[in-house]
């Protein structure tokens, strides 16, 4: 058989819709195999994730309210990356503003695209080690109401076994660094 996939020619992008840090756009493309192909992408900022280790075998995760699934979620602290702003900068604002914690060491672990066929943020994921927290935090960006919960690092992995914790970027991280626990 003959494999079909090969690169695919833009011929044509067309934005359809802005709104703050979100671009809806069209983009036309000649497919492989000389079809023609319309498809919407949602433009947005990368983001960051962040696996917070507060002791040998404890992690820090939020909880707040999610408007698109209306549901309040267990996560990661992380947020996006500011226009300007390199990643590793935007893992340590996020720790602070989200969690009260700085970080003495923060490794970046991996970059990941959430769902590249249709969107174009990607995640870069950091563990932030030797946590020290901020007398005065940076605060949390006004639409967010955020509890930090401290967690042992099995316990945050059998809530992703008993479906408590549903988020896959909070999955994701968790299993990245589980054998590192």
């Amino acid at each position: 058989m003959v494999s079909k996939t090969g690169r695919e020619k833009i011929l044509k992008k067309e934005t359809l819709y802005t709104e703050g840090e979100i671009t809806l756009r069209r983009t036309t493309l000649k497919l492989a195999s000389g079809k023609l192909f319309k498809q919407e992408i949602v433009e947005r900022p990368n983001e960051v994730i962040i696996i917070p280790q507060i002791s040998e075998n404890e992690i820090i995760l939020v909880k707040q309210f999610r408007r698109g699934v209306e549901e309040v979620l267990l996560e990661l602290p992380g947020g996006k990356v500011k226009r300007g702003e390199n990643e590793t900068i935007a893992g340590n604002r996020e720790l602070e503003e989200e969690t009260g914690y700085t970080a003495k060491k923060l490794e970046r672990l991996t970059e990941a695209f959430a769902a590249p066929s249709w969107l174009t943020s990607k995640r870069t994921f950091f563990l932030a080690q030797e946590l020290t927290p901020v007398e005065h935090p940076e605060p949390s960006d006004p639409d967010e109401n955020i509890e930090v919960i401290r967690l042992p690092f099995k316990k945050a992995l059998a809530k992703i076994a008993s479906g408590k914790i549903k988020d896959e970027k909070t999955i994701l991280g968790l299993l990245l660094t589980k054998k590192l626990f």
